[in-house]
């Protein structure tokens, strides 16, 4: 199917349901939109596909259940919108999936890409990106090596990457994270080296890291997480080295730790958090805590006094060996070390800075009023004592 150059626009539903087209679809240089259902199901359709640089936006469900598409995706460099469904179960693409665009901003719906899962090259996101929806990636399990999640992204929802098996490097994650929902990377089992978790991410909902099993080494739960949540690293069999919860963490729930392997697992808080029935470790963990803590067990489990390790601190820092994408908390979370400025002293200030300005315009208008006067007293002065000469000369003339 060819769709000339004279064409702008292929209107919704256009060609909805045409599955007899049985070859390669070459869309007009000319279009700005690719509208909602233009090509769903068009199931015959095979080869790559390319759109244009000139597509600015793909509507929803535009090329939904195209399964037949066996060869590469090509998106344009200029696209500011993905919408739902896009390109929902076309299964047999293949190679990356690079969605990079010089954009500042860029949005992808719900399921844009779920159940691409012939894809098996590198995900590429774009830098415009703020948000990762529901379902956008789901069971693309073919994509491989690192997932890096750029650091304007700030919300990961729930299952946007579950069952992304196939990629087999780092997660690294956003360092301005900050929500991390159900089932985001649950079953992405392929991922390789420790989970990074960024130091301003305020909320990990239930099962998010569920069954990643290859994760391996330390786990740091910062202090900006009060709860850790059902499920949530269940089946992360793969973690086997230290465990560092802060002090701020007030509940875990169960199986929140289920099947992990933690050699030690060290808490720093003075007051118990609130725990489910069985929130996964081994029945025989030891939990160490400092000599300030007050209780005799930690969530039914045994406790021993131990001073902090030296190695890792029990702070929002990651180790020193982590991708440097996440290592640094991020701007607009404040350092713990250093009180920032509130909203209520910015105002006192503003409003300090304010007050002198129209105090010094004052004195500078009373000033100039001042001199005003002044003058105009000794030009009167000089206008006076002149009279007083003439008459003085007309009186001895």
């Amino acid at each position: 199917m060819v769709i000339p150059d004279s064409v702008l626009e292929v209107k919704t539903s256009a060609f909805q349901g045409c599955s007899g087209f049985d070859g390669e679809l070459k869309l007009s240089s000319k279009m700005k939109f690719v509208d909602r259902f233009s090509f769903a199901d068009c199931s015959g359709l095979t080869g790559s596909l390319t759109i244009p640089n000139t597509v600015v936006q793909i509507e929803s469900h535009a090329f939904y259940r195209c399964y037949g598409f066996d060869g590469c995706l090509t998106l344009s460099n200029k696209l500011s919108m993905i919408d739902e469904c896009a390109f929902y179960f076309c299964y047999k693409l293949k190679g990356d999936l690079n969605i990079s665009t010089p954009l500042i901003y860029m949005e992808m719906k719900e399921r844009a890409f779920e159940g691409c899962s012939g894809l098996d090259g590198q995900l590429i996101l774009p830098v415009g990106l703020r948000m990762i929806h529901n379902y956008t990636f789901y069971g693309c399990s073919g994509l491989k090596g690192d997932l890096v999640i750029l650091d304007r992204i700030k919300e990961i929802r729930g299952n946007a990457f579950a069952n992304c098996s196939g990629f087999d490097g780092r997660l690294v994650l956003s360092k301005n994270l900050l929500y991390v929902l159900d089932y985001a990377f649950a079953g992405c089992s392929g991922f390789r080296g420790e989970l990074v978790i960024p130091a301003g991410i305020r909320e990990i909902h239930s099962n998010a890291f569920a069954n990643c099993f290859g994760f391996t080494g330390s786990l740091t739960i910062p202090s900006s997480i009060s709860a850790i949540k059902y499920g949530t690293f269940s089946g992360c069999k793969g973690l086997d080295g230290n465990l560092y919860i802060n002090s701020t963490v007030a509940s875990i729930e169960d199986n929140a730790f289920e099947s992990t392997n933690f050699k030690n697992v060290f808490y720093f808080g003075a007051n118990e958090p609130e725990c489910d029935a069985n929130i996964g470790f081994k029945s025989d963990q030891i939990i160490y805590v400092t000599d300030e803590y007050d209780k005799d067990s930690f969530c039914s489990f045994n406790v021993k006094v131990q001073p902090a390790p030296t190695d890792v601190p029990p702070t929002d820092v990651p180790p020193t060996d982590v991708p440097s994408a996440s290592d640094v908390p991020p701007t607009d979370v404040p350092s713990p070390t250093k009180k920032p400025f509130s909203k209520k002293m910015l105002i006192v200030i503003i409003v300090s800075c304010s007050a002198a300005a129209i105090i010094i315009i004052i004195i500078i208008a009373l000033a100039v009023r001042s001199s005003a006067t002044k003058r105009k007293h000794n030009l009167d002065t000089l206008n006076n004592e002149a009279l007083i000469n003439q008459n003085d000369d007309e009186k001895y003339q």
